[in-house]
């Protein structure tokens, strides 16, 4: 089945195959079109230039405007969270709590057991070396992809959900504060 109707199939093909030139000589109005087959100049459309001639010389004077300010970070768009994503976090949360503990600390039931501990959240330390993006991606990539703890396990479906996990990433800022 075709995507375009065969009308838009056959114009696109038409256009395509035609110059820039031919079509705007094929789109004005008859005494136009008939004046420029004469050879006479539109005053409407700047002349043509003959391609044996140099062409002007452009002039190479800077802008004299400046930028008032020089970008230092390349911003992400913010990530909208709705109510959705808010209760989705917080029964996701329960998963991160049996390791990282509800306050954060790495001594949740199945942290305490595990060697390497699971991280402290509420370690400053930690909280000021890394980035929001890097938490986001090691909790959806996992540990081991990051050098870290292979038990860290990966959450894939949170992608489909940025809104989720930025509030997932939010939970954890918060135990640093």
């Amino acid at each position: 089945m075709l995507r375009y109707p065969l009308p838009v199939l056959v114009l696109a093909f038409a256009l395509a195959s035609t110059s820039c030139e031919e079509r705007q000589l094929s789109a004005q109005p008859a005494d136009a079109a008939s004046s420029a087959a004469a050879g006479e100049q539109d005053p409407k459309r700047p002349a043509k230039q003959d391609p044996k001639k140099k062409p002007a010389s452009k002039p190479t004077s800077k802008p004299t405007s400046k930028p008032t300010s020089k970008p230092t970070k390349k911003e992400k768009p913010k990530v909208a969270i709705t109510a959705a994503d808010r209760k989705f976090a917080a029964t996701r949360f329960a998963v991160c709590a049996t390791c990282h503990g509800k306050n954060g600390k790495g001594d949740g039931p199945v942290g305490r057991a595990l060697n390497p501990r699971p991280r402290n959240w509420t370690d400053k330390k930690w909280q000021a070396s890394i980035t929001d993006e890097k938490i986001g991606k090691v909790i959806l990539e996992g540990g081991a992809k990051h050098g870290l703890s292979p038990i860290m396990p990966p959450y894939p479906d949170l992608k489909d959900k940025p809104g989720a996990l930025r509030v997932l990433v939010e939970k954890v800022r918060a135990f640093g504060k």
